[in-house]
């Protein structure tokens, strides 16, 4: 029986060496690579002349740089930037000598001021350094200043 099984496995083995071997010798690519360089071989190279044509380039060339649209612009140059918009006043700088007390005498309360170190009493409606006293809270004071069609405020804290 191993003896059996020996046999049957060196036989498939040597069927499949041959059928390698057959294909390997008889490669039908070989065959078609040869006569393609047998065809190759046969073609001879033959110079082809081929004739300037009679253009007169130099001509052309000045007869179309001499067109004044040639070098117009297709496209306009763009617009220059719009200038920048205007800076609202920097509120903050115009306030900062001023600080308002916790004293209060009927509407007006105590405004100090870097100019005038014992204050005096506004009211609303009252101008300081540009800005009109808008309201007057317990703890805050409401500033306004009129700016292009809009009305900037600032609230201060009374100390």
């Amino acid at each position: 029986m191993e003896r059996t099984m020996t046999a049957i496995g060196i036989a498939i083995l040597a069927g499949v060496i041959a059928v390698g071997g057959y294909r390997a010798y008889s490669n039908p690519m070989n065959a078609r690579r040869a006569a393609l360089e047998n065809h190759l071989k046969s073609i001879k190279a033959i110079d082809v002349k081929f004739e300037k044509p009679p253009w007169d380039f130099d001509k052309w060339q000045s007869s179309i740089a001499s067109k004044p649209a040639l070098w117009e612009g297709l496209v306009a140059p763009p617009l220059p930037p719009p200038p920048p918009p205007k800076q609202p006043p920097d509120l903050n700088a115009m306030v900062q000598t001023i600080s308002f007390g916790r004293q209060q005498v009927g509407a007006k309360v105590k405004m100090m001021d870097g100019k005038d170190p014992k204050g005096r009493f506004v009211a609303e409606g009252d101008t300081v350094n540009g800005l009109t006293i808008k309201s007057i809270g317990k703890t805050s004071v409401l500033l306004a200043f009129p700016w292009e069609d809009q009305e900037l405020t600032i609230e201060i804290p009374r100390k």
